[in-house]
């Protein structure tokens, strides 16, 4: 690295390297979670209940139907990255890898999200993980109202244990989808969700039989009535969760999860000139976010065991 390429990461140039690293990087749950500009510290999610069907209108007029309501209060949270490097580091480099590591930094900042959604999905069986209707997210007793009790999970086995095979995984993601449309609002109506949006995420031991499955013209020597059914995203926190793989319907207006966006992520240096650098001649550069990654509709997430 010359002077010159030194003095550019300086200030403006290292927060510009910041975040152009960051759009660069794959960044899931811009699509798998509704965006909620949050203007407090604590946000109350309203879920109404989903508006009858349309009527003929009669002689009668309007027939007035309430809505029912369902909420949970959601906090938002600071989360940051820092590091550092003394002055004596940021002169002597000459391999670039100050700005490595922070390119590093903003990798790490954009997939934050992504992990935090892997998180809630590993462990959205789980008592305190709950949804809106106070179950757990991944639960048989998802009931509101006049719906029944509806489920939003399923297993079936998998011949060689837990690794299925690709026929083993289309015979699970069609049920999945069935599942999924099959789903009853709180006056239990259909949702009359279409089979659009659909995004597998998978864990890594499964990405290639997954791949098969959903973009294999022929498979077996059978047409595959199932290639681009859904699209599929491979998560690499999910490496414990070996057996398991989710559905999820994310063209809906409230995906199944939730971002709750306070504050946008910021990036700020202190080199040349800054306290840390006069005392101590040592260089710090951090990333600051505010937010809260939470559960949305359940109705838009099915969890497949295999056993």
């Amino acid at each position: 690295m010359t002077v010159n390429s030194k003095d550019a990461l300086m200030a403006a140039g290292i927060r510009g390297e910041f975040f152009e690293s960051m759009a660069r990087a794959p960044q899931h749950y811009l699509r798998l979670a509704t965006r909620i500009q949050s203007r407090t510290a604590v946000e109350q999610f309203r879920f109404l209940g989903h508006l009858p069907s349309m009527r003929q209108m009669l002689s009668d007029g309007r027939r007035i139907q309430t809505l029912a309501v369902e909420s949970y209060d959601v906090a938002s949270e600071v989360y940051e990255c820092t590091c550092s490097a003394t002055r004596s580091e940021f002169d002597d480099d000459q391999t670039g890898q100050i700005r490595a590591r922070v390119q590093e930094m903003a990798q790490a900042a954009a997939t934050f999200k992504d992990y935090e959604i892997s998180q809630l999905l590993i462990h959205g069986d789980e008592a305190g993980y709950n949804s809106y209707d106070g179950v757990p997210f991944f639960s048989a007793s998802h009931e509101s109202f006049e719906s029944g009790a509806q489920d939003n999970t399923q297993t079936s086995a998998a011949a060689t244990g837990t690794q299925p095979t690709v026929a083993e995984f289309q015979e699970a993601l069609a049920t999945a989808i069935q599942r999924i449309l099959g789903f009853k609002d709180d006056r239990g109506n259909m949702l009359n969700l279409a089979p659009t949006g659909l995004v597998a995420v998978v864990p890594p031991n499964m990405y290639m039989v997954a791949l098969t499955a959903l973009g294999g013209t022929v498979i077996a020597a059978t047409d595959n009535v199932l290639k681009g059914a859904a699209d599929l995203i491979v998560m690499p926190w999910l490496v414990s969760e070996t057996a398991e793989w989710y559905l999820l319907k994310a063209d809906t207006p409230i995906c199944p999860f939730i971002w709750l966006d306070r504050d946008p992520i910021e990036f700020e240096a202190r080199e040349r000139g800054s306290d840390s650098a006069f005392y101590s001649e040592t260089y710090v550069w951090g990333a600051r976010d505010r937010h809260k990654m939470t559960y949305g509709r359940w109705s838009g997430a099915v969890k497949h065991t295999f056993t």
